[in-house]
């Protein structure tokens, strides 16, 4: 009965041993997102995708963007692959600017972004070419 009990631990631990998980939804703040906007993460299985509403002087502008990632519990590797942005979010006077928005979004977000990465419970810290980003995970 002993050694049943003793191997069913060690499978429990080979499972959960394994790199951290970020599944979930997580709030992004830090270094890429400005002042009075918000960034909402979900990570799935090996893809993320996020939810950004930026403030542009009072007015907000909506996109998401998603991607493909991998984390081993030191690295974090984030390569974004398609931006959608809220044209209705733009207002009227606006509506010349959404072409340039989305190439800056293109240029900056369809990208691969890799750096360190480090878990402290809910929050995750990732930090590329010294700027850091904070991940605390919504529950």
């Amino acid at each position: 009965m002993r050694i049943l009990g003793l191997f069913i631990a060690v499978i429990v631990c080979l499972v959960g041993c394994g790199s951290p998980s970020l599944a979930g939804k997580w709030n992004m703040t830090g270094a890429i997102v400005p002042l009075g906007s918000s960034c909402i993460v979900e990570f799935m299985a090996s893809t993320f995708t996020t939810r950004a509403v930026i403030d542009q002087d009072g007015t907000k502008i909506r996109f998401e963007f998603s991607g493909d990632y991998t984390y081993d519990g030191k690295k974090l590797k984030l390569t974004g692959k398609s931006i959608n942005v809220d044209e209705a979010s733009f207002p009227p006077e606006a509506k010349s600017l959404i072409e340039p928005f989305k190439a800056s979004l293109k240029e900056s977000i369809v990208s691969t972004q890799e750096g360190d990465a480090k878990m402290d419970g809910d929050v995750l810290v990732f930090t590329v070419n010294g700027k850091t980003t904070t991940f605390t995970k919504i529950k």
